[in-house]
């Protein structure tokens, strides 16, 4: 069986929750998949960051990192919360990572994104962001391969439209 936990970016902010917390608090020896919650899908059918600062520019403290360790103040290098998921995986290894797309407030394109003539683009996208690590090509946070185990569709909701999803379509089941 699996024990899967989402880690959501924004835990970082009002919340407090660091990454660390999942191996402080004793949860990292209990589960063995965390989804890391969310990126999202823009109008092209590509996947982004929906908190590059949280992400992967954040530089955090010694208390904040998982192993005391602060991270890099150099601008263009791994950072945030993807530099502490890299640690994660390094401690323990047993974890398997998978970045979770979509969301309630980012599902909005996965009907498009899904069809025949897209779903090749969106998955090389995926693909080339998360599993080979080119998180941000401008900055030069690019080749960090190995942080992502895999992908995690969370669409919310197939076929349900709503003001939030307004890109539905009944063929989505």
């Amino acid at each position: 069986y699996e024990v899967v936990a989402y880690f959501v970016q924004w835990g970082v902010y009002g919340r407090d929750y660091w990454i660390k917390n999942i191996d402080t608090s004793g949860s990292a020896n209990k589960i063995t998949v965390l989804n890391y919650a969310f990126a999202g899908i823009d109008a092209s059918y590509n996947t982004y960051s929906l908190d590059p600062f949280a992400d992967y520019n954040q530089a955090l403290n010694e208390s904040e990192s998982i192993d005391g360790v602060a991270d890099p103040s150099t601008a263009g290098t791994l950072r945030g919360n993807f530099n502490q998921l890299k640690k994660l995986k390094q401690m323990y290894p047993h974890i398997k990572i998978l970045i979770s797309i979509g969301g309630w407030t980012a599902s909005d394109y996965f009907s498009q994104a899904s069809r025949p003539e897209n779903r090749a683009g969106f998955v090389a996208s995926a693909i080339d962001m998360f599993i080979n690590g080119n998180f941000d090509t401008a900055a030069g946070i690019v080749g960090h391969s190995g942080i992502f185990d895999g992908i995690d569709l969370d669409w919310e909701y197939p076929t349900v439209c709503h003001e939030d999803n307004p890109d539905c379509s009944p063929d989505d089941t």
